[in-house]
């Protein structure tokens, strides 16, 4: 036959069960509260967040302009800008696929020579980014480079390739708002992402200015 647990067991597990789920649904909603009280002082303080986000410094002469994927157009036009004005002699795209029509597009646009490329094309976030086009600047012998993105993701990308690369000099030249304009949407999920990187990386917020 097979035996039963005594009445008392019977009674302290479903006690035990009762608290743990009790317990489970107090955490879950817990984070539900402090998810939307995150989320409502964000959508509350979005122009100040906004400008915390963006991190825009003058240019300088560099050797590499260096071009995360993601909001391409601006991105490749405002490197194509920097270019022109002589401030790198190369151009390096993180992130963009091999062969790739928008690069085809922006070289014949903005007359860039094919020699004047670094293509890394396996990148799929802003940290594979900065560990993808590593050793590529190591390669290159860059000492200065111009990272050149979305104005909403510039700190982000900032922190990320100095935390990878902490012997490479950044300089932040971002697009420009009225250029490349975001909403709430993209502001909550930059905050969102910073935070992500905190936690996944220890990539924390640092001073911005160049060293």
């Amino acid at each position: 036959m097979r035996s039963r647990s005594h009445p008392v067991l019977r009674g302290l597990r479903a006690s035990v069960v009762k608290r743990w789920k009790r317990l489970l649904l107090a955490f879950a909603a817990t984070l539900i509260l402090i998810g939307a009280l995150v989320a409502w002082w964000v959508n509350t303080h979005t122009l100040a967040i906004s400008r915390y986000l963006e991190v825009s410094q003058p240019p300088e002469k560099a050797d590499v302009i260096l071009v995360p994927s993601g909001d391409d157009a601006p991105r490749l036009a405002k490197a194509a800008e920097l270019y022109a004005e002589g401030y790198a002699p190369k151009i390096l795209l993180a992130g963009f696929g091999k062969p790739d029509p928008g690069v085809e597009s922006f070289q014949k646009k903005y007359k860039i020579p094919s020699t004047a490329l670094i293509m890394e094309p396996d990148a799929t976030s802003t940290y594979t980014n900065a560990t993808r086009s590593a050793p590529l600047l190591r390669k290159s012998g860059a000492r200065t480079v111009i990272l050149v993105t979305s104005w909403w993701h510039s700190r982000r990308a900032l922190n990320t390739f100095r935390h990878v690369m902490p012997d490479v000099r950044f300089i932040s030249v971002p697009v420009p708002r009225n250029t490349s304009p975001a909403g709430r949407r993209e502001v909550n999920s930059e905050c969102w992402k910073l935070a992500l990187y905190c936690i996944l990386y220890r990539i924390f917020p640092r001073r911005t200015h160049p060293r």
